[in-house]
């Protein structure tokens, strides 16, 4: 099970956020790709959901290096693929693009065309 903490300070690392939780089997704290520092939350993993849940009625609102933290169980990430754009998958777009393209080749043609008989 994986719990969710947000409301971290700069200063808190992976150790530190992992030996707060007793029965926790690892933590992560999300760092800022381009500077490398703390984003202000993390992940949390327990072994099982019932380990998660007595943590969180423990830590809830807790202070970690003096900041008051906030837990949630975290939601399991969708594997599905790269295509994280909200569009649809490519197989759609590339229908509505399809679809686009031929209905402005058609509003084309019959304007600008000049054998068109319009």
């Amino acid at each position: 099970a994986n719990m969710f903490v947000k409301g971290l300070s700069w200063d808190t690392t992976n150790d530190s956020l992992a030996a707060a939780f007793s029965g926790s089997t690892g933590a992560r704290v999300i760092t800022d790709r381009d500077s490398g520092e703390s984003k202000g939350f993390g992940y949390i993993d327990f072994p099982d959901v019932g380990s998660a849940e007595s943590a969180m009625k423990a830590m809830q609102g807790a202070n970690l290096d003096g900041r008051s933290i906030t837990l949630d169980f975290a939601t399991p990430r969708d594997n599905s693929g790269g295509d994280r754009g909200g569009r649809g998958t490519w197989r759609q777009r590339l229908r509505r693009w399809s679809r686009l393209w031929r209905w402005s080749r058609s509003r084309w043609k019959g304007s600008h065309d000049p054998t068109s008989s319009r």
